[in-house]
């Protein structure tokens, strides 16, 4: 049993306040709109009075333009505030007095050009943020940075948040002195079950002395470092660009419904706000959306635009030609439509957004807390998302999870374990975070199973026909006319019982069977698929009972086939054959094959058939040679 290890800090929902010291404050306008967004904001342009406000004034961090910046300055800082946060920012090469300082080991912290890792305004939340979110003590954790001999040097970690840790050091694990801005690469943190956190980098942000220590031996110092997360290796499933003005107005038209959008600029990727589509006007050729939350957006903004549909995530950068700010108080605002709009699926499955209660996570943090209970947000059969209070939580992006619960709303319950592998503090909802977690299955059979749960979480009247008598699914087909006279006659009914036994009765791996259940528990309709080829898999024997509410159910059934389809990781490619005069499943199915993209992901074909009657006496070379 894990202890429950006390907190070190809390959660504040006090504003905290910057100091900017900027000579032209207008070459920061920028910067400041969004900082104020978010934080009190102190702005000045003379050193001495800025000083005078950090000494009557406590700040949570100061911001300096680097040729203001001076050892002078930085001491004088120190002396007024001796714990402040200190961030020099530059846009070009970094001046030679703070060249200078940094060599004489003067702590701050500096942004410039090269940092590509992270934005601006991340940095600001990073240097911030840790004094408003829980800590806990980690004593028994170890952390482990790598060498330059591609070894592991281990020491005592202190406490713990979600942002970033603190651990007791003498030099570093190649035998140098800590610095700030200093960055490791894959770390990991490991308790007394091994692993518990990995794959993540952290930023050494302050290094402060631990009192006195006994002569003759080295001074040990609290190295206090943030997690940042490395570029993402995610493989993009798909890439597509569309750049064709039709395309585009259909695809924004599509997206209509899919709400929210997010909308940010883009050197301010953590200060964008969710919006809600209005309208599409294609003579103005711009699209009017509204704002959600507190942000807002001027006349002449360049804006990054994204929108989910269907997995794939559509992206483009628009002109921002009516604002939101107006007399009236509308929250609306209208961007031009993209000339450009750049498509990636990042998944390999479609995300379903569950309803309030139907699927719930449980898991215990390995750094010790309350066990967590949570709703999930969305899922699929790879990974999902779920908010909690942050107060409730501390699990760093990178932690692992060796065993979660997943209980659906019928009490049926999942168990495995996950990763943490994205965290976010959502602006809509203070005071939580959102956490993404991929899940870890090992068994074989193990994702069939959650896949088959998850269809039913999501569509509780598709089931696998796996739980059905040969008998009774044979009587649906031919109730359902799926089984007519001239088909019968041409089959050995007890063959064909006995071979439907052994194929509900085998594992999900070459075939699969769903049925429709209606209210009555009675099979409604049916479809199965059979693995063809490696990673290919024929949708076929799609029947529906002769009643009104066929309409409904066999759309229905489609679609839960087609996603369950989707999440399994053995299958690339899916074929499906349909009567050309079959009306509904040639438009349906047409349709949602037109809408994935181009040649090289989809291809519908029509073929003519014929009935031909042959004889001994002729071969089928020869019958078609006669036909010409």
């Amino acid at each position: 049993m894990l202890p429950h290890r006390v907190p070190l800090s809390t959660p504040e929902s006090r504003v905290l306040t910057l100091a900017v010291l900027k000579r032209d404050l207008a070459d920061w306008s920028w910067i400041l709109g969004r900082l104020e967004s978010r934080y009190q904001v102190a702005c000045f342009s003379n050193p001495d009075r800025c000083l005078r406000h950090i000494a009557e004034t406590p700040a949570a961090l100061v911001v300096i333009d680097a040729a203001l910046s001076s050892r002078e300055l930085l001491r004088a800082i120190r002396i007024r505030h001796e714990d402040i946060p200190i961030l020099c920012v530059t846009n070009s090469e970094y001046p030679e007095h703070l060249i200078e300082a940094r060599a004489r080991d003067y702590q701050f912290h500096t942004y410039g050009q090269e940092d590509t890792r992270r934005t601006l305004l991340q940095v600001v939340e990073s240097l911030v943020s840790p004094r408003a979110h829980r800590r806990i003590h980690a004593s028994e954790c170890v952390l482990e940075l790598p060498t330059e001999s591609g070894t592991y040097a281990a020491f005592q970690l202190l406490d713990i948040s979600n942002q970033g840790c603190a651990f007791e050091a003498g030099l570093d694990p190649n035998g140098h002195p800590f610095v700030p801005n200093r960055y490791f690469s894959d770390v990991r943190i490991l308790d007394e079950t091994g692993v518990v956190l990995s794959g993540v980098d952290v930023h050494v942000r302050n290094v402060r002395p631990l009192g006195s220590h006994p002569p003759g031996l080295a001074p040990r110092f609290k190295v206090g470092a943030a997690f940042s997360t490395p570029p993402s290796g995610t493989r993009i499933a798909a890439l597509e660009i569309l750049d064709h003005e039709i395309d585009i107005l259909a695809l924004l038209t599509n997206a209509m419904t899919q709400s929210p959008w997010y909308v940010n600029q883009p050197f301010l990727e953590t200060q964008g706000a969710y919006c809600r589509p209005r309208r599409i006007d294609p003579v103005e050729r711009s699209v009017t959306l509204e704002v959600a939350d507190a942000g807002h957006f001027d006349l002449g903004d360049v804006v990054n635009t994204s929108v989910e549909i269907g997995g794939t995530r559509y992206s483009f950068y628009a002109t921002v030609v009516q604002g939101s700010r107006t007399a009236d108080g509308d929250r609306a605002f209208s961007i031009r439509v993209p000339s450009t709009v750049r498509g990636e699926t990042h998944r390999s499955s479609m995300r379903y957004r569950p309803a309030e209660g139907q699927v719930e996570l449980i898991f215990q943090s390995p750094f010790g807390g309350a066990p967590v209970r949570a709703q999930i947000t969305d899922i699929t059969s790879r990974g999902a998302g779920f908010v909690v209070d942050a107060s409730d939580c501390v699990c760093p992006v990178g932690t692992t999870l060796a065993r979660v619960t997943m209980r659906f709303a019928d009490g049926v319950e999942w168990h495995g374990r996950a990763r943490i592998m994205s965290l976010t503090s959502p602006r809509e909802r203070e005071g939580t975070i959102r956490y993404g977690v991929a899940f870890e299955m090992g068994q074989p059979g193990e994702r069939h199973e959650f896949v088959e749960r998850l269809t039913k979480a999501t569509r509780p009247r598709v089931t696998l026909a796996s739980d059905l008598e040969a008998t009774t699914l044979w009587q649906f087909f031919y109730d359902s006319g799926f089984l007519y006279p001239e088909k019968l006659e041409s089959l050995s009914v007890d063959a064909s019982i006995n071979t439907l036994s052994k194929v509900l009765a085998a594992p999900p791996t070459l075939t699969h069977s769903f049925v429709y259940r209606t209210r009555d528990d009675d099979v409604g309709a049916h479809m199965s698929a059979i693995k063809v080829y490696p990673r290919t898999w024929e949708l076929q024997h799609l029947a529906g009972r002769k009643q009104a509410s066929v309409s409904l159910m066999v759309p229905e059934l489609i679609l839960a086939v087609c996603e369950y389809m989707e999440q399994l990781e053995d299958i690339d490619w899916c074929r499906m054959f349909l009567r050309p005069n079959n009306g509904w499943p040639a438009y349906a199915i047409g349709d949602y094959v037109a809408r994935l993209g181009t040649e090289q992901s989809a291809d519908v074909t029509e073929y003519a058939y014929m009935v031909l009657a042959l004889d001994e006496a002729r071969s089928v070379r020869d019958l078609l040679h006669s036909l010409g």
